[in-house]
Formats: structure tokens, sequence, C-alpha cells
């Protein structure tokens, strides 16, 4: 009961132990930052530098918003699979 006691007072005041757990809610997190910036598009070059830049920065808030406690850097590398391959990238850290 004493460990259910504490466990409940981190919580309140924002403190996140369970790494699986963490890592289940960032892994969400991040689908869906690429998912709603690229579900339905054709790839096209015009537009690579605006997705990473949202996709980057959307990522970032929702990382944010999962615990204050780390420093966060997020990567994002678009990679048209196909000949005279394009790439595009963009980083955000806070």
């Amino acid at each position: 009961a004493a460990a259910a006691s504490e466990e409940g007072e981190e919580e309140k005041r924002g403190v996140v132990l369970e790494f699986s757990t963490l890592k289940e809610r960032a892994t969400a997190v991040l689908e869906e930052a690429c998912r709603s910036q690229l579900a339905g598009k054709t790839f096209d070059f015009r537009y690579q530098s605006r997705w990473t830049d949202a996709i980057t920065q959307s990522a970032l808030e929702g990382l944010r918003e999962l615990s204050p406690h780390f420093k966060i850097m997020v990567s994002c590398v678009l990679l048209q699979k196909r000949s005279l391959t394009r790439l595009h990238s963009d980083s955000s850290a806070y």
C-alpha cells in the first residue's frame, strides 16, 4: 500500500518512472505526427521542407507534453525510394 501511495504522489508531481509506458506513449506521438502530415499524400519534393518542419514540431510538442523532465531532440528524414532520390531532413530540440 505504501508503494502505491508513493507512485500516486509521484504521478501528481509529473514524475514518470515507467519507461516502458513512456516508450509506448512516445511511439504513439511520433506515429501520429507522421500520419497527420503524410496520410493520403503522394511524395512531392516541393513539400518536403514543409512536411519535415511540421512533423518535427508536432513530435517535439507531443513529446514535451508527455514529460517535462527530459531534454528532447527530434530529427525527421524524408526519403523518396526511387531513382534520382531526393533527401530532406530537419531537426529540433528542446
